[in-house]
């Protein structure tokens, strides 16, 4: 930035390598932050005003169904399907939403029903960034609730390959459970299983 640029107010980011990491909860991640003349000075940040400075995926990537994404914007401006688009008044910019579907040609993705005002679902790639993909998620949380017929499902899927169905929760058909009570169960069974399956990761 030109010294005339900086005002009051302006956001800036501060290029610099992370150090180390002190293990306190009040800026606890320490950052050299090297000068043009070759000096350099240590200073500590919380990690959460902290962004990558290179992409932490492939920016080339295509956005694919279940994709988690954050609504960006681009320039102050929200568009897609060649129109402008406004965010519903539960919705904002920042917000992360999961994808409805593939991108499709053209650079436009669907979001969940009810994000953007007027029915529309689509929105252009350029107002959006991706958060973590699918196959992260997938790899995280293996274990997804389907409905089939008078029942729901806890099955477990490793990539394309789905394995077995882990749990069934019934209902109706003379049954005094529910269709939301099992829904409610069956989703209960797949958060514990992604939980225990995550714990297992880490250890």
């Amino acid at each position: 930035m030109q010294r005339n640029e900086c005002k009051p107010g302006t956001e800036v980011i501060i290029q610099g390598t992370i150090k180390a990491d002190d293990g306190t909860d009040f800026n606890p991640i320490e950052i050299t932050i090297r000068h043009d003349d070759g000096k350099t000075e240590d200073n500590f940040f919380d990690h959460s005003v902290l962004e990558p400075a290179q992409a932490k995926y492939d920016p080339a990537r295509k956005y694919r169904k279940g994709d988690l994404v954050r609504i960006t914007g681009f320039h102050g401006r929200l568009f897609g399907s060649g129109g402008n688009r406004e965010l519903s008044a539960n919705n904002a910019i920042g917000g992360q939403v999961a994808l409805c579907g593939d991108e499709i040609a053209g650079g436009d993705v669907s979001l969940p029903d009810g994000v953007l005002l007027n029915r529309n679902n689509y929105l252009s790639v350029a107002c959006i960034e991706l958060v973590k993909p699918i196959e992260e998620i997938e790899a995280e949380q293996p274990y997804y609730v389907e409905e089939e017929d008078d029942s729901f499902g806890v099955w477990f899927k490793k990539g394309s390959e789905i394995f077995l169905r882990m749990h069934c929760v019934s209902f109706g058909d003379g049954r005094e459970v529910t269709r939301e009570e099992a829904l409610e169960k069956a989703l209960e069974l797949c958060d514990e299983l992604n939980r225990k399956h995550r714990e297992s990761l880490n250890a």
